[in-house]
């Protein structure tokens, strides 16, 4: 529970350091609880038995055994018969606030400890204690790095074999700094070009990419929309009679208004429009994928991590801002056709035959 100025969370936090050391496999957990309180409920005996349930690296360490009731001892929990614990349970008496206080010594309260356990547990006197504690502590702790040692030089072999391998790849250290930069930003745009002209030196069977992936969105992907696309398209006989007559005022059709024609015709040029930007989006997708993939083939470049996230997030800036004018001169174009309408083509000889043949049809 925090007290004073602690923080509110300062028994998570607390939990959380105890847990970061324990929960190693390789720890030895010292599990140390008072003789005077339940065992059921210890903080101590709980995290020990979280993270070491066979309680193969816990020793328990039982205190204050000369605060118990009178009429209570501890033999069951120094005998192991209350705390699984595989290293041990050993009890101690240490001094208390009042000794303190009073300024006794450790060496004399070492003595009352072995008075203590002399008379009330005689039999386990010899296996609990702090000089016993202190034994123990300095057995495990050699006995378990003798145990953990071989394999802890065979990974640390293996990690500096690893690292030594990684450095070996990063070649000659760098003497000047500002010609190495300028190489690679130079070998990362001749990469680049190369991609998209198709003279890349490492072209890859796997999959399109690069210019030919550029040429494959603008010829079969926008292309075939485009030649897909029915001029027709949500423009029904009726819209174009009621166009001619609106055009014609009060005065009977006798020949097709331009008018009219330039109405219908400006409505289905500006269908063209969405199609010819979603061509400029995927072409724009295809030219940043091309920067993680030119990325990829200058090898040098990898040893620098910073520089490498540098000259991507300036190239995709780049193409990022040129985004928004390619856009608007696509609208300017479609814009340009909307403008004017060239009716002096040979295709308008035969539509205006049959424009005049549904005129007749339907007596305008």
């Amino acid at each position: 529970i925090a007290v004073g100025d602690q923080p509110l969370d300062v028994e998570a936090q607390i939990r959380s350091l105890i847990m970061k050391y324990a929960a190693n496999s390789n720890a030895l957990i010292l599990a140390v609880t008072a003789a005077n309180t339940d065992l059921a409920t210890s903080e101590a005996i709980k995290i020990a038995r979280e993270v070491d349930p066979e309680g193969n690296r816990t020793l328990a360490v039982i205190t204050k055994l000369d605060l118990m009731d009178h009429g209570t001892d501890a033999k069951d929990i120094l005998y192991g018969k209350v705390i699984p614990v595989k290293l041990g349970i050993i009890g101690i008496v240490n001094r208390s606030q009042l000794d303190i206080n009073n300024k006794k010594t450790i060496q004399s309260a070492l003595e009352f400890e072995e008075f203590f356990f002399q008379k009330r547990y005689p039999m386990l006197a010899n296996r609990n204690g702090t000089k016993y504690l202190t034994k123990t502590l300095n057995k495990l702790l050699l006995r378990h790095i003798q145990h953990c040692l071989p394999d802890l030089k065979s990974r640390i072999n293996v990690m500096i074999s690893h690292y030594q391998q990684l450095l070996n790849s990063c070649g000659e250290p760098v003497v000047d700094k500002r010609s190495t930069l300028l190489r690679l930003i130079t070998l990362f745009a001749s990469t680049y070009c190369e991609t998209i002209e198709g003279t890349s030196k490492n072209i890859t069977t796997s999959e399109i990419c690069g210019g030919a992936r550029i040429c494959y969105i603008f010829h079969d992907t926008f292309g075939k929309t485009i030649l897909k696309f029915d001029p027709l398209t949500g423009l029904t006989t009726k819209d174009i009679l009621t166009a001619i007559r609106n055009a014609t005022g009060p005065r009977p059709a006798l020949f097709v208004p331009e008018i009219s024609f330039e109405l219908l015709v400006k409505r289905q040029i500006q269908k063209l429009e969405e199609p010819s930007l979603r061509c400029v989006e995927l072409v724009h997708e295809e030219m940043q994928r091309i920067i993680q993939h030119s990325m990829s083939q200058v090898l040098e470049i990898q040893k620098f991590p910073q520089l490498k996230d540098r000259i991507n997030e300036v190239v995709t800036a780049l193409l990022q801002s040129r985004l928004a004018p390619t856009k608007t001169m696509v609208e300017n174009l479609v814009q340009i056709e909307l403008s004017y309408i060239n009716t002096n083509h040979p295709d308008f000889s035969d539509g205006a035959s049959v424009v005049s043949s549904m005129l007749a049809a339907n007596d305008l």
